[in-house]
C-alpha cells in the first residue's frame, strides 16, 4: 500500500514537546500571559479532584507561612493567557516546552534560569546552588543573540517539572 503523506525519521535538534494543563489560579491576584506559577501542595480536599490530580496553581514562596519552598520542591509552569484574581478562575499552563516567559534583570543568552520568589512571578539568571527551571534562548527577530531587558518577554526552553539541575560554581 502506498501513502501519500511523507515517511521520516526525527529531525536535528531537540524536538522539545509542550506540556500544558488547565489549573485554576489560586494566586489571590491575576495572572497575565508571561507569570511564572507554582502548583499548590495539596493541603485540603478542595485543593485535588477526587483522583489526586494537583489542579491549583499559587505565586513561587520559599518557605514561609507553612508553605513548602518551591525553589527545592516545587513544579513551575508559566502562564499562556491573562487570569483574572478569581478563585474559579482557569488558565492553562505550560509546564514543559518552549515558552515566552516574563524575566527580571537582564539574562545572558544561553544563561540558565531559576524563578524569582514571592511577588514577581518572573525569571532571572540563577545564581550558585539555584534550581535551574530554564534556559533563555535569547534569539531575536533578526536571528541575532541578544540580552534579555527586565520585565521583557523572552523565549526560553522550560522545564518546570523536573528541571535541568542545579547552578553550580564555576
Amino acid at each position: 500500500m502506498v501513502s501519500v503523506h511523507p515517511i521520516a525519521g526525527p529531525g536535528i535538534g531537540i524536538g522539545a514537546q509542550n506540556f500544558d494543563a488547565v489549573m485554576i489560579n489560586g494566586t489571590g491576584a491575576a495572572i497575565t500571559r508571561g507569570d511564572v506559577v507554582s502548583v499548590k501542595a495539596i493541603a485540603a480536599a478542595a485543593d485535588a479532584t477526587p483522583d489526586g490530580r494537583w489542579q491549583v496553581v499559587k505565586k513561587p514562596v520559599d518557605g514561609v507561612d507553612d508553605d513548602i519552598d518551591d525553589l527545592e520542591f516545587g513544579f513551575f509552569g508559566v502562564a499562556l493567557a491573562d487570569c483574572a484574581n478569581d478563585s474559579t478562575a482557569t488558565v492553562r499552563v505550560r509546564f514543559q516546552g518552549y515558552v515566552d516567559v516574563k524575566v527580571a534583570g537582564t539574562p545572558a543568552t544561553g544563561d540558565g534560569l531559576t524563578v524569582v520568589l514571592d511577588t514577581t512571578g518572573k525569571l532571572t539568571a540563577a545564581a550558585t546552588g539555584d534550581k535551574v527551571v530554564a534556559f533563555y534562548c535569547g534569539i531575536d527577530s533578526n536571528g541575532d543573540y541578544e540580552d534579555a531587558v527586565d520585565d521583557e518577554i523572552v523565549q526560553c526552553l522550560f522545564d518546570g517539572l523536573n528541571g535541568f539541575g542545579m547552578d553550580h560554581a564555576t
